[in-house]
């Protein structure tokens, strides 16, 4: 797995939900999304999840602190007026460190263990959390995911 220095995610456009929830209400929130583009006639491009931190629950299960970044085909976003999204014109990260991934699921975990490593060997300083972008958000199965990671790095030099 390689990773690439001084890359960038630009993303347009983009209909924002923050909040903290179990992996099902996750799935049923992805859910949401593709039913509101659906009902717009609009297609999606591409979801990025950006996990903040991770407690536990209540019920002892783990919550998570995540932002998923919705951008639509052509920039088009529904018009929404649900108080929880909330629209975001442009996200831009610079000075990236970027993993390529394809590949089972389950497995996804290595390509984060891959830039954590990095991180440490070069002693770099991580600016923003990852953000994993999907491409193929709906379509993808759990044995063949397709994920994109960037972490932004401090460009200071110590």
């Amino acid at each position: 797995m390689q990773i690439v220095a001084n890359k960038e995610l630009h993303l347009l456009n983009v209909i924002s939900l923050r909040k903290k929830m179990t992996q099902i209400e996750l799935g049923k929130e992805s859910q949401n999304i593709k039913k509101l583009f659906d009902e717009n006639n609009l297609s999606v491009k591409s979801i990025t999840s950006v996990t903040y931190s991770v407690t536990k629950g209540q019920d002892e299960k783990p919550l998570l602190d995540i932002e998923l970044l919705v951008e639509g085909v052509a920039n088009k976003i529904p018009d929404i007026s649900l108080a929880e999204y909330v629209v975001k014109p442009e996200i831009k990260i610079v000075n990236a460190l970027y993993v390529d991934y394809e590949g089972s699921a389950r497995e996804i975990q290595t390509a984060y263990n891959t830039i954590n490593a990095y991180i440490a060997e070069h002693k770099l300083q991580p600016i923003t959390p990852a953000y994993s972008v999907s491409q193929n958000p709906f379509t993808s199965k759990p044995e063949s995911v397709c994920m994109e990671i960037y972490v932004g790095i401090s460009p200071n030099v110590t």
